[in-house]
């Protein structure tokens, strides 16, 4: 067994060079073009990711011509993978294993400061625990499955553009802190909405039919559009319907909104609701055409997912909120605060 801090990266790459199967498992896939080269040199290699592509690059990916390419959701039964383990074969029947910290991208190889294990069942000692590392891939292998290259694609287009793109507007109101739902229509026959947030890297909300662009009117004439959108719906619920509009267009560049299921002030304290992520307001409002069976006014954000549960009586603790029934419902720094802390998460967006 050695332990590694210095030369990790350098140290793969020569395994790589000799190897004659290798299989990978990474959180996070970005790596150089020289690491690219060497792994497509590798005849036999299976490698498994995480399914983020905000982070994971797909066209990287889709260079590893003949390579196994698998992954895992980040809302896996088996929690999210996080894991760094390299299992190589060599040429005269020897196995290595690297595990540690450094994902299989040009910053964890060669500029963080990572550290690592590194096995080699030429040392006797280390074979155990080498047999141990390759049951565990085995594992993971048959619970991960086939990338969507194209959904992968789709989210990695988006959200580079948006960093890019992303500039803080120096006329901007403090950012402020929110809650979306990705649900429409109440509990029983609700209609969930969170692949295309997840595809688009948008919040977003329904009343489609309203017909004009809620940031380019007044509030009387947001109302009245409602209002002929609408016109069976009772005065109470189009000025909500407005009223949310106008809240939703408003909200700051630069805002936090975590996203999220609801629950109802009758729910049992012991029932779960899911947090899908938290995401960083981009860019002001797009109403874009109709498409049924997606909302159209939508705000571009910059997303990072989550895709874990919390009670809904610790969810009543940490927002202070009895029920969250409406589709965006305003916060507390705090509360969003205690949320991802009680998740066990850092939020980084």
């Amino acid at each position: 067994m050695e332990f590694l801090t210095d030369g990790i990266g350098d140290c793969l790459l020569n395994t790589l060079r000799k190897a004659t199967r290798v299989r990978i498992a990474s959180a996070f896939f970005c790596p150089g073009s020289g690491t690219l080269e060497l792994l497509n040199a590798v005849k036999h290699l299976t490698l498994v990711v995480s399914e983020e592509f905000t982070i994971n690059d797909p066209h990287k990916l889709e260079t590893l011509t003949a390579a196994i390419k698998l992954s895992v959701p980040p809302d896996s039964d088996d929690g999210k993978l996080h894991a760094k383990v390299f299992i190589a074969d060599m040429p005269n029947g020897d196995a290595w294993v690297l595990i540690g910290s450094a994902n299989l991208t040009e910053q964890g190889l060669f500029y963080n400061q990572e550290a690592c294990i590194a096995l080699d069942s030429a040392r006797p000692e280390d074979r155990r625990h080498i047999t141990d590392a390759q049951h565990w891939f085995e594992l993971l292998e048959k619970r991960a499955r086939p990338i969507n290259m194209i959904q992968a694609k789709a989210i990695w287009k988006t959200r580079s553009q948006q960093r890019l793109s992303t500039v803080a507007k120096s006329n901007q109101p403090a950012p402020s802190y929110w809650a979306i739902k990705t649900t429409e229509g109440g509990n029983t026959h609700s209609i969930e909405h969170w692949d295309m947030f997840e595809r688009e890297s948008v919040i977003a909300l329904g009343w489609e039919a309203v017909a004009v662009d809620p940031s380019a009117v007044d509030d009387e004439t947001l109302q009245q559009a409602v209002a002929q959108a609408f016109p069976d719906m009772k005065p109470r619920s189009r000025s909500f319907a407005a009223r949310t509009l106008r809240n939703f267009t408003a909200m700051p560049v630069g805002s936090l909104v975590m996203i999220c299921h609801g629950y109802s002030s009758t729910a049992k304290d012991h029932n779960l609701v899911k947090v899908y992520a938290f995401a960083r307001v981009a860019d002001d409002l797009k109403a874009v055409p109709f498409v049924a069976g997606e909302w159209r006014f939508r705000r571009p954000v910059i997303m990072q997912i989550v895709h874990k549960t919390l009670t809904v009586g610790m969810m009543r603790k940490l927002l202070e909120l009895g029920s969250f029934m409406t589709t965006l419902h305003e916060l507390d720094r705090s509360g969003v605060e205690a949320v991802a802390q009680e998740l066990g998460i850092q939020i980084g967006v």
